[in-house]
């Protein structure tokens, strides 16, 4: 009788340490798993003045200062570790109010290769708001390995967000929203 009881603990010692250590390796593969999902957010820059159509690098209007505060309140329960803009102005002031003093680093408007080799290598795992042109945006998006969600984006277009999750291994997956005003 005793060595069936003894016999039994020590099954059942075993079967323990293998669950507890399975659990342990499951819940670092998770967690490995989890620190290399990426997440891209991309946005048109906010509303331009076109007042003046020979300037190069225009400022936001009303409207697009209201678009960038806008999408600080979209945001603001979403922790972004990294901002890129492309090097100019409405780009740069649309990320602002959400950097809230923190760097926005610079990427170039056409450089999709560049931009997605610098998203999967120095920014794996982190969080991204990415400001881009509407007619960059969906170029980044298939750059990154995911079918666009839009055929266009339009000139009068600004209230887009979309959102595109890399996990290691799967195919990027793309959810599109919308925030602020409103626009057509």
């Amino acid at each position: 009788m005793k060595k069936i009881i003894l016999i039994t603990a020590a099954i059942l010692a075993s079967l323990l340490t293998f669950y507890f250590f399975s659990a342990a390796e499951t819940n670092e593969v998770a967690q490995g798993n989890k620190s290399k999902v990426t997440v891209v957010y991309l946005v048109r820059h906010a509303e331009k003045d076109t007042a003046n159509p020979d300037e190069k690098d225009p400022d936001l209007t009303p409207n697009g200062y209201a678009r960038a505060k806008a999408l600080q309140r979209y945001l603001q329960n979403t922790p972004i570790d990294v901002f890129l803009a492309t090097p100019y102005k409405r780009t740069r002031l649309t990320l602002e109010p959400t950097a809230a003093g923190r760097e926005i680093s610079t990427y170039q408007a056409h450089g999709y290769k560049a931009l997605q080799q610098l998203i999967k290598q120095k920014y794996a795992g982190k969080t991204i708001l990415v400001a881009g042109h509407s007619n960059t945006l969906l170029d980044i998006i298939e750059t990154l390995g995911a079918l666009p969600p839009v055929t266009t984006i339009a000139d009068s277009k600004y209230d887009y967000i979309f959102k595109v999750t890399l996990r290691p291994g799967k195919k990027p997956k793309v959810e599109t929203a919308t925030y602020g005003t409103p626009t057509t």
